[in-house]
């Protein structure tokens, strides 16, 4: 019989997400607890709980899909690395499948992500796309022909670890000048801070004088309020960012190119900007379609409805 509900999970480094959904991609049942800061065997007991915990929600799933932020192998069944959390080549999915009973698949949590907004979301009209997701660091999905692209060792997609200015400061990957220093959530703050420390305005984002005021959040807030630390802040990561996706552009030429992740929440602060960059660097632009920038519809739950999804394929819509 074939299910009627589908499960996925997506951990980070602070959270575990998941959800049961059903075909069309609704969620009928979501939870969320903290990841633990503790070791490998504690987190996969947590994820293991959340798993039984959904499971008795959906009743008659045959598979769990789990997205990570790390570098997982083509099988998709062990983490290779993560520098978020303590794994490295992990048997996850071996061990969750013996303690579970099921099916468990494994993906890269930006991967997911964009293969949920490609059944789901913002790239459902698009079979080449990107989504870029931007959070404490910077990867990116990709689908080309409606299929995922993994590359040969299951890493492709690792925009932030591609190098837009070479004398920029260090990546502790140890290039430098990477999309990760200059584009990330962190480097949203790094430039606010260094923008206020030159006095360029008295800034809405850290009136309160706390030390905690500065965060991606009160950026955002102060940006909407017309800042212009805060704006020239996403104007300098939207400069790196764009410049970073035009090397993608130009190797894959996908018609939209679709900002996720939680600094893309700030929506057209972050956008406008990544696609004014984005076009100067294109050749050709004015001559040829320009690929679009949008902003990822699914928030939060992207990773765990797509990695929901690509596990109850099983055999996955991988490119080979």
């Amino acid at each position: 019989m074939t299910p009627t509900h589908w499960i996925g999970i997506d951990i980070g480094a602070t959270k575990i997400l998941g959800c049961v959904l059903d075909p069309t991609g609704t969620i009928v049942y979501q939870k969320t607890v903290l990841t633990p800061q503790a070791d490998p065997r504690s987190i996969e007991d947590a994820l293991f709980d959340m798993a039984r915990s959904l499971l008795v929600e959906s009743n008659d799933a045959k598979t769990v899909g789990i997205a990570v932020a790390g570098w997982i192998d083509r099988s998709r069944r062990t983490v290779l690395f993560s520098p978020l959390l303590p794994w490295s080549m992990e048997p996850l999915a071996h061990n969750l499948s013996a303690r579970l009973g099921l099916t468990v698949i494994l993906e890269n949590d930006a991967n997911a992500a964009a293969w949920g907004e490609h059944e789901f979301g913002a790239g459902q009209s698009f079979d080449d796309f990107f989504l870029v997701t931007i959070g404490s660091g910077i990867g990116a999905g990709i689908v080309t022909d409606g299929l995922l692209l993994r590359g040969a060792h299951g890493l492709a997609g690792e925009l932030g670890h591609t190098v837009v200015d070479p004398n920029g400061p260090p990546c502790p990957c140890g290039r430098r000048g990477c999309v990760n220093i200059l584009a990330s959530g962190r480097a949203l703050q790094q430039h606010f801070e260094e923008l206020r420390g030159v006095g360029l305005s008295v800034s809405q984002a850290s009136e309160a004088g706390e030390e905690d005021a500065v965060t991606g959040y009160s950026i955002t807030a102060a940006a909407r309020a017309g800042d212009p630390i805060a704006l020239q802040a996403f104007a300098e990561v939207g400069e790196s960012l764009g410049r970073g996706i035009a090397d993608l552009v130009m190797c894959h030429d996908p018609a939209a190119v679709i900002l996720g992740g939680g600094v893309a929440a700030a929506g057209e602060l972050l956008r406008g900007p990544t696609e004014a960059s984005l076009r100067r660097c294109l050749v050709a632009h004015e001559s040829v379609v320009q690929t679009e920038v949008l902003v990822a519809l699914l928030g939060p739950s992207a990773g765990a409805l797509g990695v929901a999804h690509l596990a109850s394929l099983q055999g996955g819509p991988y490119t080979t």
